[in-house]
């Protein structure tokens, strides 16, 4: 009967609680030690009531989600390979580039006047081996002019120009994507899709309510309605309406009135007096259960120990919290009552451990402490919004300006249309009236292809057909020409050897015994000079900076003007590769439930409203240490023209077990940190430890010494101990 000394006292104000807390803490340490005493409402002494539900075969599943990011797979920073000032770029972002295209320009600094003083050169050369040559006979002239002219071939042969060859590539890319083209068209002549036809129509849809829209809008404007005149002033003050709401949010977010602060006050208390409260049916429910001597000696100490930490931590808090005491304690003092609730709030947090260790919280003292735990949380729920009412957050006032100016934007708009329709000016007219004109061509252009493909004439057909004949020989002959600049055939190089070496017989022949070493000796500065000018020439192809792959242009690093080259690395563009990889990273528990072309769904906010399709392409073979986690890479099954790089998105991984043994959730417990179950045998209580696998709504999988068809406990295992005597509900 001494613990019940604790109702009386712990239900007056919080603020008395302090005076009599010792006295509390000693009754509470003389209160009743009887030993509890065990039995059970079914009529079985020391038995445990259960309720039981059988294991069953079957199939289960789990959605599992993991974060992904949308990432080209080859990615580079282009930087030219001589350094110099940036002089011109030939793309810019979104640009689509095709390997060897240049795409930006060097600055030559010296190599142009290197060049001219090379070509000088070359001429002075010419015109030595000229004088040279303005000596001997016309024949050998003839000859010199043949033997260079087959030098000349042959070396245009062997290193065909990056213009020529640049020129030739472009020629292949353009006929390829026309036959492309071509065959397309034609495949869908032939055998339209139901995709090509709803595209179609849903095409001649879109036009028809395009046009339909413009010809209301141009009907507005030439005779407003009283209707439409009324339904663009309701607009207009619809949008007024927003505005002023967006606008009174902010001004209560930038000052709040006193009636909002008065109100978030009043919040508060009545969350601290219900918490106080509900701290007050705890502490009476845990004073019945030592009254009614329902627990071990160890226990009822713990519980009792318990108590009086609640009791002097629930004082101490009531001191701080009511501004007539603590404006009376000096800052020593008030440091000493935050240490004692420190302290005391450990205890608590310290005999509640030791409880649950041994025990289950008894239900008339966990329902209290529930209900606690929610005053609690909503108390913090007020004080956090006092707190931003009184403090809002900058980020708040910052989207509430926003929709201020979205607002305004909107009303704009409307206010805008009702001026058109009460008084529309010539010019708003006619651009209503292009704009019918625009509509209307694209329906007369949507119609006619869907009557296309819907029923193709025999000469339309026949002139696809044509289209892709001429495609396809235009392809063949540019692919060839690139071919035989990039590799000439044998024929030809030995074609062009065999006129070098009988050129060079023809000017040998003709030269006179002691003209040989003058025209060698003239010969070799022309060759010097020569030389001199193809290196000048290098230099300056290496200041044209070239894709070196398909792809398109994401990111210009370097403005005209800026300093590129490759010491320092200084890159003027990043080029991104147009096929994307979706990765995700998934951890290595997970990691092996996933299969190649395994089928997964992807969502983005980028692209609302759509799903699409993926497939598992790529699986890291190592995990990433920091994170144990495996790079998996994932591509789209079907076209997906929306999706870019950069975009971010969640992947979902649909994982289904079949046949295999389930439990009600509520079966499963944990022994010593493991999950386990009871079963009954002969009327007593049998722990079965078991692994986990996937987990549903209501069913969990487990693995173990579990079959089909046997029963589990899933009531009444928080009271049971291994062989443990039960009655069955």
């Amino acid at each position: 009967m001494k613990v019940r000394i604790f109702r009386s006292l712990i239900r007056r104000e919080p603020m008395m609680a302090l005076a009599v807390g010792v006295g509390l803490a000693a009754l509470v340490a003389c209160s009743s030690t009887e030993s509890p005493s065990t039995g059970s409402s079914s009529g079985t002494p020391g038995a445990v009531t259960v309720g039981l539900a059988p294991a069953v075969n079957g199939s289960i599943s789990t959605r599992t989600s993991y974060a992904a990011v949308v990432e080209a797979r080859n990615q580079v920073d282009v930087l030219p390979t001589s350094s110099g000032r940036t002089e011109a770029l030939t793309v810019d972002v979104g640009s689509m580039v095709n390997v060897g295209q240049v795409v930006a320009r060097i600055s030559h600094g010296t190599l142009d006047a290197q060049l001219d003083q090379a070509l000088a050169t070359l001429r002075g050369s010419k015109a030595q081996l000229g004088s040279v040559m303005a000596g001997i006979e016309p024949g050998i002239r003839s000859a010199q002019a043949k033997l260079d002219s087959a030098l000349t071939a042959q070396d245009q042969l062997i290193n065909p120009s990056s213009s020529e060859l640049e020129a030739a590539g472009s020629t292949v890319a353009t006929a390829k994507g026309n036959l492309d083209r071509a065959v397309i068209k034609l495949e869908q002549l032939n055998n339209p899709s139901a995709s090509d036809l709803q595209t179609a129509e849903s095409a001649l849809a879109t036009t028809q309510s395009n046009l339909n829209s413009a010809n209301t809008r141009l009907k507005q404007l030439l005779d407003p309605s009283v209707s439409d005149l009324q339904t663009a002033q309701g607009k207009v003050a619809t949008a007024q309406s927003t505005l002023d709401s967006k606008t009174t949010n902010l001004d209560q977010l930038l000052n709040p009135t006193a009636a909002a602060l008065a109100a978030a006050q009043e919040s508060v208390s009545d969350a601290q007096i219900k918490l106080n409260s509900a701290q007050v049916k705890v502490n009476d429910a845990i004073s019945d259960a030592l009254a009614s001597a329902s627990f071990t000696a160890s226990l009822e100490q713990a519980w009792e120990s318990l108590l009086s930490a609640r009791v002097n931590e629930q004082a101490n808090v009531a001191i701080l919290l009511n501004p007539s005491l603590s404006s009376s304690l000096s800052q020593d003092e008030l440091s000493d009552v935050e240490a004692s609730i420190a302290r005391y709030r450990d205890s608590i947090s310290t005999q509640l451990s030791a409880i649950l260790a041994s025990s289950v919280i008894q239900e008339e003292v966990n329902s209290p402490m529930l209900a606690e735990n929610s005053e609690q949380t909503a108390l913090e729920t007020a004080q956090e919004e006092l707190k931003e009412l009184q403090s809002p957050q900058s980020n708040d006032i910052a989207v509430a300006r926003n929709d201020v100016a979205a607002a305004q934007a909107a009303l704009d708009t409307q206010l805008a249309n009702l001026e058109d329709l009460q008084n529309a000016d010539e010019n708003t007219v006619t651009l209503a009236r292009n704009e019918v004109a625009k509509a209307s061509a694209a329906v007369e252009s949507a119609q006619s292809r869907l009557a296309e493909l819907r029923n193709p004439t025999t000469s339309t057909i026949a002139l696809a057909e044509s289209t892709v004949e001429a495609n396809q020989a235009a392809l063949a002959a540019a692919e060839a020409n690139l071919q035989s600049l990039l590799k000439p055939t044998p024929a030809k190089l030995a074609a062009a050897e065999s006129m070098v070496a009988s050129a060079q017989q023809v000017l040998t022949r003709a030269l006179p015994p002691q003209s040989d070493l003058v025209v060698e000796a003239a010969q070799a500065n022309l060759d010097k000079a020569q030389a001199q000018i193809d290196l000048v020439r290098y230099k300056l192809e290496e200041l044209e900076v070239r894709a070196p792959f398909d792809g398109i242009i994401t990111r210009k690093l370097l403005d005209v003007g800026g300093w590129a080259g490759p010491f320092p690395a200084s890159p003027i563009f990043t080029l991104a590769s147009t096929e994307l990889d979706i990765t995700i990273q998934v951890r290595e528990t997970e990691v092996n439930s996933l299969q190649l072309g395994q089928a997964v769904q992807f969502t983005s906010p980028a692209l609302p409203g759509q799903t699409l399709e993926l497939q598992v392409d790529r699986i890291a073979p190592m995990g990433e240490g920091n994170s144990f986690s495996f790079r998996v890479m994932l591509v789209p099954t079907g076209p997906a023209p929306d999706l870019r790089p950069g975009m971010s998105g969640d992947v979902a991984v649909i994982t289904q077990h079949d046949n295999t043994v389930l439990v009600p959730k509520e079966a499963l417990l944990r022994q010593a940190g493991r999950p386990a179950v009871y079963t009954i045998q002969d009327n007593r209580a049998e722990l079965r430890i078991v692994g986990i696998g996937l987990t549903g709504e209501d069913t969990v999988e487990v693995r173990g010494d579990i079959l089909p068809g046997e029963n589990v406990v899933i009531s009444g295992h928080n009271f049971l101990r291994e062989g443990d005597l039960v009655v069955i509900q």
